[in-house]
């Protein structure tokens, strides 16, 4: 649907110079510049932010309605702040794009200011792993994992001196590496 007036001529797809890439042509009419900014920037903020909120207050209220533990409250309200940072941080990643794209309907902004605005939107979906490392122990966890699958040199595992295999002279070169 959403493509549907770039398909009947309101707006269009092509090749833009300053992005190297093809994408919706944001010098054809700056009605459709207001329509894109409104369907794929505003419109998806507002449906995620009154999800976050709902989500928010949902995990508020019931988790000290459920039988839960304090842990499992406290891991509910860190996993919904992690929802909002994500939240936020989309909001800040696409906000600037999609001014730039508004204010760039006459092709005067250098090539600089869609490149940064595109790169700093695309960094979003970076972001997110980064906050549910940080709210979530779990996912910290599994990252420190997967990295020392990837890259066992720079993530050695810690060597575990409570086993009962563990030998005397293990225990010793360990504590001489210390």
């Amino acid at each position: 649907m959403l493509a549907t007036p770039n398909i009947s001529g309101w707006g269009g797809y092509g090749y833009d110079k300053k992005v190297l890439s093809c994408m919706t042509d944001r010098t054809q009419s700056q009605e459709f510049g207001f329509f894109y900014i409104f369907c794929y920037v505003s419109v998806p903020c507002l449906c995620i932010l009154i999800c976050y909120i709902k989500i928010f207050v949902f995990v508020r209220k019931y988790s000290g309605k459920v039988k839960m533990n304090g842990t499992n409250h406290k891991r509910n309200i860190q996993l919904a702040k992690s929802l909002f940072a994500s939240f936020i941080t989309y909001f800040i990643c696409w906000i600037p794009f999609g001014l730039v794209y508004l204010i760039d309907s006459k092709d005067i902004l250098p090539p600089e200011a869609m490149v940064i605005t595109i790169v700093l939107a695309h960094l979003n979906s970076m972001a997110n792993p980064i906050y549910f490392a940080h709210y979530s122990s779990s996912f910290k966890k599994a990252y420190q994992q997967v990295l020392n699958l990837i890259f066992p040199c720079f993530f050695p595992r810690p060597i575990d001196l409570s086993s009962s295999t563990t030998s005397t002279i293990q225990r010793k070169a360990h504590t001489d590496l210390k």
